[in-house]
């Protein structure tokens, strides 16, 4: 597991030097991005918060990706093709995120953890409810499209649905 930069020590400075290790902008998008908050908040009073709200702002990060980075992480904002835009909720077994695809498509993304894929029952079993989702074509169940794997992480890209959730309904 990568370090993180302790919340404590960050600075605005160590925020785009994460945001450039996240892979969420380029080096050149972030440089042009440095440029113009320094143009936009000189002078001014400025805390980290008001950066991240920058951030969003700008729609160069979601809230989300804002706080993982404002908490010192730089990693996990992306699995295999499909970079992690916010948390959805969690079940009994995976965590579920809005991702987009990197062709562009917004997906929902039921991830299992790795300490639950270490577990070979458990392993089994998303893969076989995964499989079964994605064979399922039926107007009244969410689409299930593909099954990966990316660095010990398992995930399926299921059809993203705005809206209730079925745990709120």
């Amino acid at each position: 597991m990568a370090a993180r930069v302790l919340a404590s020590d960050l600075t605005i400075p160590n925020i785009f030097g994460l945001l450039i290790r996240s892979r969420l902008v380029g080096v050149e998008q972030a440089r042009a991005l440095m440029e113009r908050w320094e143009k936009e908040s000189a002078g001014k009073t400025v805390n980290l918060r008001d950066f991240a709200t920058y951030l969003v702002e700008q729609r160069h990060v979601t809230e989300y990706q804002a706080g993982l980075l404002l908490r010192g992480f730089a990693e996990g904002f992306f699995v295999g093709p499909y970079r992690i835009l916010d948390r959805l909720g969690s079940g009994k077994m995976a965590g579920v995120y809005r991702a987009q695809h990197e062709l562009g498509q917004v997906f929902a993304l039921k991830v299992l953890p790795p300490s639950s894929s270490k577990d070979p029952k458990l392993l089994a079993r998303f893969q076989r409810e995964s499989s079964i989702a994605i064979q399922l074509n039926h107007p009244n169940v969410v689409r299930g499209f593909q099954l990966g794997e990316c660095d010990g992480l398992y995930y399926l890209a299921m059809e993203y649905l705005s809206g209730e959730t079925l745990k709120s309904v």
